[in-house]
């Protein structure tokens, strides 16, 4: 009995350390918080994604619509003003590079990336339509393209490369993204209203285009 007792407070005694000697900034608590949007400025949100923060945490992109024409607009969240990104003109599905560094966007017609703190964005590729796009930790982009499935392209720029998918019908695929380190690819179909993903048997990316 003694030993068990023994054993249980050696137990205790090293999760009380471990957890004392943890960041603070590892914990995962809810912060919550409002950002108002200038005077004249409204949220796109129509039928896209209007809102993403990126994965570190440390910037958020936001599409308003002023005067009736939307632009992508990028903030730090310790500082107030948002900056405006150039040539962004109709911006939909805005998404963040892995490393936060980048935000990619649709918008005239051409799948773009800009510096997360604001700068002239790179045109990565040309797209007929776009209905979301995820930026894997391989640094390639898969997008969503309305009748025609998911393609993926390399973030320095290229041509879409269709993915194969193990499917017959037709997918109007939607809001792509990865997880488990990238090799898998979860999306919503939005015609039928279902959830689908590939794994690494199912496709593969290619870097060399």
């Amino acid at each position: 009995m003694a030993a068990v007792i023994l054993a249980l407070l050696v137990t205790v005694s090293f999760l009380v350390h471990e957890l004392n000697d943890r960041p603070a900034s590892s914990s995962n608590g809810v912060t919550p918080f409002s950002i108002a949007l200038p005077p004249r400025q409204e949220l796109a949100v129509n039928n896209s994604q209007a809102v993403v923060l990126s994965p570190d945490g440390r910037y958020l992109a936001y599409v308003a619509a002023e005067n009736g024409v939307s632009h992508l607009y990028a903030r730090r969240l310790d500082h107030f003003d948002g900056a405006a990104i150039p040539d962004s003109e109709g911006t939909t599905f805005p998404f963040f590079s892995p490393n936060s560094d980048w935000v990619a966007f649709f918008s005239q017609g051409k799948l773009k990336k800009a510096p997360s703190n604001g700068g002239v964005p790179v045109v990565i590729c040309e797209v007929p339509t776009f209905f979301g796009g995820t930026w894997t930790p391989q640094d390639v982009i898969v997008v969503a393209v309305p009748n025609y499935g998911l393609a993926s392209v390399p973030a320095s720029g290229g041509s879409l490369q269709k993915i194969s998918m193990p499917i017959k019908d037709i997918i109007y695929p939607q809001g792509p993204t990865w997880f488990a380190g990238g090799e898998w690819i979860a999306f919503t179909d939005f015609m039928v209203d279902t959830f689908g993903q590939l794994g690494p048997q199912e496709f593969a990316f290619d870097t060399a285009v």
